[in-house]
């Protein structure tokens, strides 16, 4: 019976929608993106990524109903968010001055020494900034994925080797806004080419 069934139809499909939407490429770590001209800015290119990029996005929840007698355990009425982590990771070979800002979090560039990055032992919402990640899908469209305030909660992690150039790995961690309670820290765009 089984084999009979197998013979009438494609278990192996893959759909033209479906090739459309898959991602090609490392993509790249920007400053600034725009969705109505989406174009990358080379400005916008804060460095160069090693080996891919990692996103990653999970809620952490919560059974509400959890000491109700008689309520089920883990139900859709009682299940609430408590709390999102929202993160990109990625390694870098540049070793520039912002890129090690970027890397420490909490630091800033000496205004009288371009080349003098000063760690800080505290936060400042400057230190939060908005970070975006874009990537060419095989079949003409794009990915976007926006982090709000994103900073580093990976510190600075910068390998050298004996033979063969350095690199930084980095972990940015978007966070939630007290001003914007209910905006969730990471957003994603797919965006598939039309046909022609």
């Amino acid at each position: 019976m089984a084999e009979t069934l197998a013979k009438k139809f494609n278990v192996n499909v893959l759909t033209a929608e479906a090739f459309k939407s898959i991602p090609k490429g490392s993509g790249n770590i920007l400053s600034d993106f725009s969705l109505e001209t989406p174009k990358i800015d080379e400005t916008n290119v804060i460095h160069a990524t090693q080996g891919g990029v990692t996103i990653t996005y999970q809620n952490s929840t919560e059974d509400t109903l959890s000491e109700i007698d008689n309520a089920p355990t883990n139900t859709k009425q009682g299940v609430e968010v408590t709390g999102t982590t929202a993160t990109i990771s990625y390694t870098t070979p540049n070793a520039d001055p912002k890129s090690i800002q970027l890397a420490i979090g909490t630091a800033d560039i000496d205004p009288e020494d371009p080349t003098h990055v000063v760690a800080r032992l505290k936060t400042a919402l400057t230190d939060f900034k908005p970070i975006w990640w874009v990537g060419p899908m095989i079949g003409g469209g794009f990915i976007a994925v926006k982090l709000y305030n994103a900073m580093s909660t990976g510190g600075l992690n910068l390998k050298s080797e004996h033979r063969g150039g350095g690199s930084m790995q980095i972990t940015l961690t978007a966070f939630a806004d007290l001003e914007n309670p209910e905006q969730a820290p990471m957003e994603f765009y797919s965006i598939t080419k039309a046909a022609s």
